[in-house]
C-alpha cells in the first residue's frame, strides 16, 4: 500500500490490518479508534509510521504483535490508550527515532512491549504516563534513550508493578530524570541489563526495584540528587553504581538502606505476626524457613552496607561511611548467636563500634576515676605495680592530685579520642 494517510479518521467496530504492507510512511495522526479491538498484527511498515495524537478507546484491546517497522520514524507521541490490553509482542522496530513520549496509558490490563527496539538516533518515553502497569521485555538500543519525567500512577488505589526486564543500552546516555510515581505503583528493573551510561536524577517520589539487575562491566550508573528511601538494590553490585547528593533514610541519626530487613531497628520475630504464627502452628510454614529467609536478607544487607561504606569513604564523606559501617556490623551481629555476637555487642555498647568518641571518653574517665579511688584506699609505698598505676592515673605519692594531671590526662584523652574516631580526624586533616 502506497501513500496511505488516515489522519483524523474515525474507526468503529473491529479494525484489522492483518498482514498489511505499507511501502511509504503511513500516517494515523489524530485518528480516533472507537472499536471493540484494533489489530496491526504482522503488519509491515517499510518507511515508518505516525500515530501521533491518536486515541485508542477499545473494549478488548490494541494489538501490534509481530510488528515490523523500518524507516525514519515510529511515533506514538501524545497517543492515549484506554480499554483492556495494549500489546507489542515480538515487535521489531529499526528506525531513526522511536517516539513513545507524552503517551497516556490507562487500561484494565497491561501495556506490554517485547522484541527488538532499535533507534538509530533516539528512543523516547519522555513525559509518558502509565496508570496501567507497563511490561518491557525487549532490547532497547539507541545512542540516547530518554525516560525523563516518566510517571507511574495507581488505579483504584491498587498495588501495581511495572516491569522492565530488558537490555537497555544507550551508547551515549540513558536519561532517567525526575521519574515519579505513587507508592502503590512499583517500577521494577529486576533482571534488566544496563549497558552504557545511565543517569538517575531527581528520582524523589518513586519506588524503584533494581534487585538482581545486571550492570555490564564498563557501564556508568549514577544516582544524583535522588531520595533513596524506596530504591532497592538486592543482588546488585554497588561497586558499579555512583551516588552524588543522594539522601538516605534515617533511624535516629544513622542512615540505612531500603533493603535492610530491620529498617534501622530490630527484627520482628515470626511470633509477632498472628497469621504467620497460625501457619506455623498448622504446619503450613516453619519457623526455620522464616529464619533462613531473614538470614539471607541480613547477609545481603551486610554486603550492600560494606560496599557503600567503602564507596563513601573513598568519596571523602566520613559521616555516611561511618553510618554504613555501623549498619554493616549490626547486620553481622544479628546473623550470629548471642554468645558469638557478644564481643560485637560489647564493642557496640562501649564505643558504638568505634564511631562514638563520647562513649569511649566517658568510659575512660569512669575507669580512671574508679582506679584512682581504689589506689587511694590502698598502700602504694614500695609497691612497683601500684606505683606504676598511680603514675598513670595522675596521683602523687601521698594520694593527692598532682601536676601529672596536666602531664598525662590531656595526651591520653586526645590520643584515645583520635584512635576511636579515626574517620573524623582524617577528615579534619584532609579539609584543613
Amino acid at each position: 500500500m502506497k501513500n496511505a494517510d488516515f489522519s483524523y479518521a474515525q474507526f468503529f467496530g473491529q479494525v484489522r490490518f492483518w498482514n498489511a504492507n505499507f511501502i511509504d510512511c503511513v500516517r494515523f495522526v489524530q485518528a480516533r479508534f472507537h472499536c471493540e479491538s484494533v489489530s496491526f498484527d504482522t503488519t509491515q511498515f517499510e518507511a515508518g509510521f505516525s500515530f501521533a495524537g491518536s486515541s485508542f478507546n477499545t473494549s478488548e484491546g490494541v494489538f501490534f504483535n509481530d510488528l515490523h517497522c523500518s524507516g525514519k520514524e515510529a511515533s506514538y507521541r501524545g497517543s492515549s490508550f484506554k480499554g483492556n490490553y495494549v500489546t507489542f509482542n515480538n515487535a521489531n522496530i529499526d528506525t531513526d527515532i522511536v517516539d513513545l513520549s507524552h503517551m497516556n496509558v490507562d487500561c484494565d490490563g497491561v501495556f506490554q512491549l517485547s522484541g527488538e527496539i532499535h533507534g538509530r538516533q533516539l528512543i523516547s518515553f519522555e513525559r509518558s504516563t502509565f496508570v496501567s502497569p507497563i511490561y518491557l521485555f525487549s532490547s532497547l538500543t539507541a545512542p540516547t534513550i530518554n525516560f525523563e519525567n516518566l510517571r507511574f500512577l495507581d488505579k483504584d488505589n491498587k498495588h501495581q508493578r511495572s516491569k522492565f526486564r530488558a537490555r537497555i543500552e544507550g551508547t551515549t546516555e540513558v536519561i532517567w530524570d525526575a521519574i515519579t510515581g505513587v507508592i502503590n505503583h512499583e517500577f521494577a528493573l529486576c533482571r534488566s541489563r544496563l549497558v552504557g551510561s545511565h543517569l538517575f536524577r531527581d528520582c524523589n517520589h518513586i519506588k524503584i526495584i533494581m534487585s538482581t539487575c545486571t550492570i555490564d562491566k564498563g557501564a556508568d550508573v549514577l544516582f544524583q540528587n535522588s531520595d533513596m528511601t524506596n530504591i532497592h538494590f538486592y543482588g546488585v553490585d554497588l561497586d558499579r553504581i555512583n551516588f552524588l547528593g543522594c539522601s538516605w533514610p534515617k533511624k535516629g541519626n544513622v542512615s540505612f538502606i531500603a533493603d535492610d530487613p530491620t529498617k534501622g531497628g530490630q527484627i520482628k520475630g515470626w511470633y509477632s505476626h498472628p497469621v504467620r504464627f497460625w501457619r506455623q502452628v498448622t504446619g503450613r510454614a516453619t519457623v526455620q524457613s522464616w529464619v533462613d529467609q531473614t538470614q539471607k536478607k541480613l547477609i545481603e544487607s551486610e554486603r550492600l552496607y560494606r560496599q557503600l561504606k567503602v564507596k563513601y569513604d573513598s568519596m571523602g564523606e566520613p559521616a555516611l561511611a561511618g553510618d554504613f559501617y555501623l549498619r554493616e556490623l549490626s547486620m553481622k551481629s544479628k546473623q550470629l548467636s548471642f554468645v558469638s555476637a557478644s564481643p560485637l555487642h560489647i564493642y557496640s555498647f562501649l564505643s558504638c563500634y568505634g564511631e562514638s568518641w563520647l562513649r569511649s571518653s566517658l568510659l575512660w574517665v569512669l575507669i580512671w576515676a574508679a582506679g584512682s579511688y581504689w589506689l587511694m584506699l590502698n598502700d602504694m609505698n614500695g609497691n612497683f605495680v601500684l606505683d606504676s598505676l598511680r603514675s598513670m592515673l595522675l596521683l602523687n605519692r601521698d594520694g593527692s592530685w598532682g601536676i601529672t594531671l596536666l602531664k598525662y590526662f590531656w595526651p591520653y584523652t586526645v590520643g584515645s579520642t583520635c584512635a576511636v574516631h579515626q574517620k573524623e580526624v582524617q577528615a579534619l586533616i584532609f579539609y584543613t
